[in-house]
């Protein structure tokens, strides 16, 4: 029953990501002839769009953590990834600049760990993608959008599955050891005790031998 405890168990794995927002070069040259800062920039204001849409720096920063801590998390549902909880934990000013953490959570096993690492990879195009529309739908094909995977930064333990068979078969060995019956010091006991006495009995018999002989 160990090993299958064991490979039943439910394990978290951490992956950090970062987000990049900026305007693209349509934006650029839609701006080039007006006052209005082509990059984004804290404290800037910024119109889009021939209804001249205006947003805020902080409006659009706010959209982001938005979409990523709440919008994202049900995308993934709909896709039945594995996801726990994703949070916005850093952000730096020059244009938007985000990193976000996201809590896999998955059970243990060769294949749930293969599943892990596309889930890993799926996730980083998924929230790259589902910016970009929001950002679109609402403001215009104004922006362009990065999302980089940072931890884990190599992704090839997921893949060495020398390495996994390997664990498996560990657990398979204990799992067999665990099996075998325990002998206790008393059946030792037993057992010197009666190589003693056919000893014994030998040397008895071996001696009338002599004497009825020789």
């Amino acid at each position: 029953m160990f090993f299958f405890k064991n490979r039943m168990r439910k394990e978290s794995y951490k992956a950090v990501y970062s987000v990049s927002i900026d305007t693209n070069s349509e934006y650029h040259s839609f701006t080039s002839n007006n006052r209005w800062p082509p990059c984004l920039i804290p404290g800037g204001d910024y119109w889009f769009g021939k209804e001249k849409e205006r947003a805020t720096y902080d409006e659009l920063k706010e959209l982001a953590i938005r979409i990523i801590n709440e919008e994202l998390l049900n995308e993934c549902e709909q896709f039945d990834i594995p996801v726990l909880d994703i949070k916005v934990k850093s952000i730096y000013e020059g244009s938007i600049e985000l990193f976000f953490t996201v809590l896999f959570g998955v059970v243990a096993g060769v294949a749930a760990i293969k599943d892990l690492h596309d889930s890993i990879e799926f996730l980083r195009t998924l929230a790259e993608k589902k910016l970009l529309k929001r950002f679109r739908d609402k403001y215009g094909d104004y922006f362009r959008i990065d999302v980089k995977r940072h931890i884990p930064r190599d992704t090839r333990f997921y893949d060495d599955f020398d390495y996994l068979q390997k664990q498996r078969a560990c657990s398979i060995h204990q799992f067999k050891n665990d099996e075998r019956p325990k002998r206790d010091g008393f059946f030792y006991y037993l057992l010197i005790s009666n190589v003693v006495l056919l000893a014994i009995l030998i040397a008895l018999i071996a001696s009338a031998v002599m004497k009825v002989y020789f």
